[in-house]
């Protein structure tokens, strides 16, 4: 068992180690690979397939915080702590780093030094805010799908109809995501709005526990 746990640490640091080194990365690449054509909006048109994919991953790999309550109720413990436990308990997890040495390097890098420091700021706090949403989104489907099977069923009807849509040209996520994050850069209160999501991903989640 410590073999096992050595080893995936080992495995752990790697994969960030790759995300980060990927992060400083990025500007390069997208030159090389796209010639002619502008980096930041190359890497915003990418930025909701990112996390498209995230979401997917996470629904497969991302493990729900669990906690043997009983003995915690005939204490003077609220749930509502209880709660709150798990749920910063739940965050401590690789999924969500990686979105975050992923995508600093580039904004530190790049962005702040083609459109300042508060759109910089404001990117940031776009990616954080979706990562969140993204992982207290999870955390409540896979809830409600421990309940309720037709969960599982409508979650992969749902993923396959938005790859289906993307990939028979019914709409363009990368136009749609070049265009939202363009926009970001230019206006970084508009990244307020990742947060409103998170905010409204975790409370979904905790009014769920708390009943």
């Amino acid at each position: 068992s410590l073999a096992v746990q050595i080893f995936m640490g080992f495995i752990t640091l790697y994969l960030l180690f790759s995300a980060l080194t990927l992060g400083f990365l990025l500007p390069n690449l997208i030159k090389e690979l796209y010639p002619g054509q502008e980096v930041i909006t190359v890497f915003c048109g990418f930025i909701l397939y990112y996390f498209s994919f995230d979401i997917l991953v996470r629904f497969l790999m991302q493990e729900l915080p669990t906690l043997t309550i009983q003995p915690y109720l005939v204490q003077n413990i609220r749930r509502s702590q209880l709660i709150g436990f798990l749920n910063v308990r739940s965050l401590f997890t690789i999924l969500n780093l990686v979105p975050v040495l992923l995508f600093v390097p580039f904004t530190v890098t790049a962005i702040a030094a083609s459109h300042g420091t508060f759109a910089a700021m404001g990117f940031i706090i776009s990616i954080l805010g979706l990562t969140l949403f993204n992982h207290f989104s999870i955390l409540y489907i896979k809830r409600k799908s421990i309940i309720n099977s037709w969960w599982y069923v409508g979650f992969f009807v749902v993923i396959a109809a938005f790859i289906a849509c993307d990939y028979f040209k019914l709409f363009s996520l990368s136009q749609a995501s070049s265009f939202v994050f363009t926009r970001m850069l230019l206006y970084p209160w508009l990244s307020l709005v990742t947060l409103l999501m998170a905010t409204g991903a975790f409370f979904n989640n905790y009014r769920f526990l708390l009943q």
